[in-house]
Order: structure tokens, then sequence, then C-alpha cells
């Protein structure tokens, strides 16, 4: 079953940590790194977010979303990246907040495999990043796919 992602905070050839849905809780989402070893595998620590945490990161997610669009819509450009001026300053109050929030709880984290895929259920503006939904698989479970190319004798 795949669910939503609410927010991406690091992004490098794909989502990196954010917050998503984990069996529909809010979770913040950290990868291990662990696809680098060239078998594609998204391995990522997951620990449940409180609900004050989450309004913040959701409000972050706005003030990107909208200097995103601005951005691809010709009214930004690098240099104001990642926020719109007249969002600035709270922008600088999110980051200082959730940068302290934001921390995978070791006593509660779960360790899972990702896949993501663009999601065409969410509203989207048409601008930028398409919005994604993810799958979490357990992280010993064989991704057939994976094994199968690995073992192709053509």
């Amino acid at each position: 079953m795949f669910e939503t992602i609410h927010t991406i905070t690091e992004w490098w050839d794909g989502p990196r940590s954010g917050i998503a849905n984990y069996q529909g809780i809010p979770h913040f989402f950290e990868s291990l790194w662990r696809d680098v070893n060239g078998r594609g595998e998204d391995v990522f620590l997951l620990s449940p977010v409180d609900a004050e945490t989450f309004q913040l990161a959701l409000e972050a997610w706005g003030i990107w979303q909208r200097w995103e669009t601005a951005f691809y819509q010709k009214q930004a450009n690098l240099d104001t990246h990642p926020a719109l001026p007249e969002d600035r300053s709270r922008h600088e109050e999110l980051k200082q907040l959730l940068d302290v929030k934001l921390v995978i709880d070791a006593a509660h984290a779960v360790q899972k495999r990702a896949r993501f895929r663009e999601c065409q259920n969410q509203p989207w503006n048409g601008v930028g990043l398409m919005p994604l939904e993810i799958q979490w698989t357990e992280v010993s479970e064989v991704n057939e796919a994976m094994l199968s190319e690995e073992h192709r004798t053509d």
C-alpha cells in the first residue's frame, strides 16, 4: 500500500528525508544511504512525529512550495532559495525549530525499505516536483525485480 509523503527536506537522486505516513501516522524518515551500493535499495529510519512538529513542518513545506512555484514561473532566482524574501524570516525561524525536532528517535525508530512513485491524487500546481507517495516494506524482504536483474544471463 502506498502512503502520503507530506514533506521532503532533503533530496539527492530522490527523497532522502522528510515526513511521510507509515501505517497512517506521520513519521520523519531519513535515508541510511545504503542505495549508493548500486543495488538501488532505499533504506530509511522512520520515527513518529508529534502534532506540533508536523504542523511546523507543513508550514515550512508551504514556504518551499511557494518558492518553487515562483522559481519555475521565473519570478524568483536561485539566490533566494529556499524561500521568497517575504517568507525568509519565518523560514529561518522554522528551520531552527525543525533542526532540533526533526530527528530520528532511536528508541522508537523502525528501519524500512522505500519505493517512491508519482502521486496523481494530490493537488499539484503543475510546476516543479510532482507529489510523490511511498510504499514501505521490510528491509529483509527480497526485491524480486532487483534479484532477477542481478542474475540475468543476457
